[in-house]
């Protein structure tokens, strides 16, 4: 029986078709700390240009489907029927700039 492909798959599927991991390591390894010192190790270049660009594109998605990611989804107009259930899912990531309504500081930060 053939396993269903879920959107993450084809999300992950489509981005490991279109971005150039290969080059994009090669230009980030010359620079990128090395193990060997005091403390955690890095991790590694290829894992970290991945999850930092999955972090940028759930900004860019969330601002390009107009979502709310408001605490208390007061942004009004047409274009925001959709908002997060759960505003703090995204918090501290620091691409979520990008999402409308998104403060990196909480009522309780200030």
């Amino acid at each position: 029986m053939k396993k269903r492909v879920t959107r993450r798959e084809k999300f992950l599927g489509e981005m490991e078709r279109v971005v150039p991991w290969v080059r994009l390591v090669a230009v980030i390894e010359p620079v990128y700390p090395r193990s060997g010192r005091v403390g955690r190790p890095p991790i590694g270049v290829e894992r970290m240009l991945r999850m930092k660009l999955r972090a940028a594109m759930a900004g860019y998605i969330l601002r390009k489907w107009s979502v709310d990611c408001s605490p208390d989804h007061c942004l009004r107009g047409p274009e925001y029927r959709l908002w997060l259930k759960d505003h703090l899912a995204i918090y501290g990531v620091k691409n979520a700039v990008l999402a409308p309504g998104y403060s990196a500081t909480t009522k309780a930060d200030s």
